[in-house]
Order: C-alpha cells, then sequence, then structure tokens
C-alpha cells in the first residue's frame, strides 16, 4: 500500500495533497443568524492575525504562533466551524510537515480527529469538517500502522465522500483528490482502481478548474499508474496556463511549478493552449 501516495492530499498527502494544508481566507458572509456586532470582537481579529501568520507557515515560528491563536479562539467558540477548520488545518500542518517526533505527530491528528467529528455532531452540514476528520483519521491511523490505516480506510472514505456532496469546491475541491489517493493507495485486490482515481481527479478539475493541484494529479496518475503520457501531457497543459499561484499559496504554486517542470521533461510547448473556463464560487476553507 502506498501510504506516502494516501498522504499526499493535501502534496502532500493533501501529500494527505489535501491535497494539503489550506491558506485561510477571509471568512464568507455570515447567515443573518451567525452575522457578528457591528464591532468585531477580539476573537475575529485575532483570528484575522492567525490567517496572516499561517500564510507564513513556513516559518516554524510563524506557524506554531498561529496555531496558538487558532486554538484559543476553537476554544473560546468551539461551536464556531470557522475556528474548527482553521484550528483542524494547523494542527495538521503541525503534525505533517513540522513536527519529528511520532508520538507528537500523533498527538496532533488525535486532536485533529476528535475536535472535526465534535463539529460534525454539532453541525452534520460542515463540508471542511468532514473532510478535515477524513484527513485526522487517515493520518492517526497511519502513525500506529499500515494495517490500522487499511482498516480504517473505508471509514477515511466515508468522509471524504460526504464533504464532496456537502461542497465540492471545499479544500479547492480535496475531497476528490483524497479520493483519488485512496484509489491509487489500496491493491487492486483489496479494491483500489486506477480508473476511479481518475474520475476522481477530474471531477476536482471540473468543480474547481483554476487549481493546479487538481490537473497535477489527474497528469501524474496518468503518466505514472495508466501508461497514457499523451493524456498525461493534455491534462498538464491545461494546468502549466493557469495564472501563477501567489507565493503565500505553497501547495498549488508547487503543483503549478510541477507541471511546468513536467511539460520541461517532455519538450511540450504551451503555445496555443487555451486556458481553462473561470472557476465556480470555491468554499472559503480551501487548501
Amino acid at each position: 500500500m502506498k501510504l506516502v501516495t494516501i498522504a499526499g492530499l493535501s502534496t502532500y498527502f493533501f501529500t494527505l495533497a489535501l491535497a494539503a494544508a489550506p491558506s485561510p481566507t477571509p471568512s464568507p458572509t455570515p447567515t443573518p443568524s451567525q452575522a457578528p456586532s457591528a464591532s468585531p470582537t477580539p476573537a475575529i481579529q485575532s483570528r484575522e492575525e492567525g490567517d496572516r501568520l499561517f500564510r507564513n507557515r513556513n516559518n516554524e515560528a510563524s506557524a506554531r504562533k498561529a496555531l496558538e491563536i487558532y486554538k484559543a479562539n476553537y476554544q473560546a467558540k468551539p461551536k464556531d466551524n470557522e475556528n474548527v477548520w482553521r484550528y483542524s488545518v494547523a494542527l495538521y500542518h503541525m503534525g505533517f510537515k513540522v513536527e519529528k517526533d511520532d508520538k507528537k505527530k500523533r498527538e496532533y491528528f488525535t486532536e485533529g480527529k476528535k475536535i472535526t467529528e465534535e463539529a460534525i455532531q454539532n453541525d452534520a452540514n460542515c463540508a471542511a469538517c468532514h473532510f478535515w476528520h477524513a484527513i485526522h483519521s487517515a493520518l492517526e491511523a497511519n502513525e500506529s500502522s499500515s494495517v490500522n490505516l487499511l482498516v480504517n480506510i473505508n471509514y477515511v472514505r466515508r468522509f471524504a465522500i460526504r464533504s464532496t456532496e456537502l461542497d465540492p469546491t471545499c479544500t479547492k475541491a480535496g475531497g476528490y483528490r483524497l479520493l483519488g489517493q485512496v484509489e491509487i493507495g489500496l491493491p487492486g485486490i483489496l479494491g483500489g482502481s486506477n480508473r476511479r482515481a481518475k474520475e476522481y481527479f477530474e471531477k476536482a478539475i471540473a468543480a474547481v478548474p483554476q487549481e493546479p493541484m487538481n490537473y497535477w494529479e489527474l497528469a501524474k496518475h496518468l503518466d505514472k499508474n495508466m501508461d497514457k503520457p499523451e493524456e498525461a501531457i493534455e491534462v498538464a497543459k491545461k494546468g502549466a496556463v493557469l495564472a501563477k499561484p501567489e507565493a503565500h499559496d505553497y501547495e498549488s504554486l508547487e503543483a503549478w511549478n510541477q507541471l511546468q517542470d513536467f511539460l520541461k521533461d517532455k519538450k511540450v510547448s504551451l503555445s496555443n493552449t487555451p486556458k481553462p473556463s473561470p472557476s465556480p464560487s470555491v468554499s472559503a476553507k480551501t487548501s
């Protein structure tokens, strides 16, 4: 079983690419019942400061400070899904990208699994909560053993699928990328399917056509796992002509660069390659 691939969502997972840790973006317009008072509360102000710090998460000190802020906000308002997914993302980043000690890594993933499970109990329609619950569940199991991950893979699938049902654009279609990676990681005898993986990556592109990670996952899969280099090149060309992601959007930028390198290795020109159609509205809980 290709555990590195499964963890590769956030590219990760996400990488578990996600597909990847998301760069928090401003919260979507709240519903009337959730609307804040005219004066911003300290929690909202510090949450924005957490977002600023997390955008610089490749700096460990910034990542740890963002985690502190997100944790404090979560503890103050644990039923606020904006606090839940931000804290969950920061836990993922610390456990998967920063922490070296296996015991501490698992503690981060266990905490992420716990808070997202509680969030789902409070709000069964939170797509980001389902997605990050799938991620933390997989990573926590993987820290125990590959057998434990295998035993829990259908549990992970269930929450990833539910995330895509609630919001296909959540985490820039991260649910579909995760499901594709699961199909690749499982041997055929245990239910894995290259065909289904391809279909999931295609759904990711359809949901969020402006995200380089979606094209890279499909192109890579076609080239390495399905022996379809010509199809892989066509997919890569579509992703490579997208606008270059901003520097703080590490995972998307990495995928964009990989698409460029892939085409250079194949000696393919991007001239006359049309750009994909504009993206639909994407959930703020992006990776």
